[in-house]
């Protein structure tokens, strides 16, 4: 009895070589099947540790980030905490809990904004803080810029404030709405006001030019004032004068122009 015979192209192929080319056609694509799978479990194991040894770059450099906004030893996310605290307690009567504070205290936001613009600024990217800076000020109401250099637990009591660009502002600062923090003109690039710790600047005062407004010093309401001001004294009036110091009411006001310490 004859072998069958498939019609090939040749037409002569006989069973037996059709299974033996199909076995080693199979076997051929297997192999390659296997490698192309090796290769393409490769690339993926390849492309995880990569993608690993990546999410761990980016892991550190946001660490590094977040510990450049850091402020001494207080991190930034506890100094924002600090800060909701001391809004608590400076205007309990028109804030009603953290989280009202933390979503709708303007001098807040105009703060943490400013933080993270500073540090933009102090890294030199150009165009962007002023940028960010301009728009938190039409949120917030509070002009601060780039350059200014703020502590902790400012209260920006209202909006209005405008803060110069080498202005210094030290910790635990009251600012009661459209105070300025301005410069004359003179005095080369440092021309703006230092503030030290625990100062109340008043509604509608303007400090001008490089000049200090010593620790726990009061600024009146519509003071303007273009000299050093003492520890603990409180100044009023255009050109400010001195009404009080460390707590003793002065029976003449004193200009602070002619002040020799006490």
């Amino acid at each position: 009895m004859l072998n069958p015979v498939y019609i090939y192209p040749d037409r002569s192929k006989p069973v037996e070589n059709f299974g033996a080319s199909n076995r080693s056609l199979a076997t051929n694509s297997a192999n390659k099947s296997q490698q192309t799978n090796s290769k393409t479990l490769g690339l993926l194991l390849a492309s995880g540790i990569s993608a690993g040894v990546l999410g761990a770059d980016l892991f550190l450099i946001k660490g590094k980030v977040i510990n450049k906004l850091t402020r001494g030893k207080v991190s930034f996310i506890k100094t924002m905490s600090e800060e909701i605290d001391n809004v608590l307690k400076q205007d309990s009567f028109a804030t009603k809990g953290r989280l009202e504070a933390f979503l709708s205290v303007p001098g807040l936001q105009a703060v943490w904004n400013h933080r993270v613009i500073n540090k933009l600024h102090e890294w030199k990217v150009p165009v962007i803080p002023r940028l960010l800076s301009n728009i938190s000020r039409i949120i917030t109401g509070i002009e601060i810029h780039p350059g200014a250099k703020l502590g902790k637990n400012i209260f920006f009591d209202h909006t209005g404030a405008i803060i110069g660009e080498t202005a210094q502002i030290g910790n635990n600062v009251t600012i009661i709405g459209r105070a300025v923090l301005g410069s004359t003109g003179k005095g080369g690039f440092l021309r703006h006001t230092v503030v030290e710790d625990g100062v109340t600047i008043g509604m509608n005062s303007t400090m001008l030019g490089r000049i200090n407004l010593g620790k726990n010093s009061k600024i009146g309401a519509g003071a303007v004032v273009t000299h050093n001001v003492p520890e603990n004294a409180t100044v009023i009036g255009n050109p400010a004068k001195i009404i009080s110091i460390n707590d003793k009411k002065l029976n003449t006001p004193l200009s602070l122009k002619d002040f020799k310490g006490t």
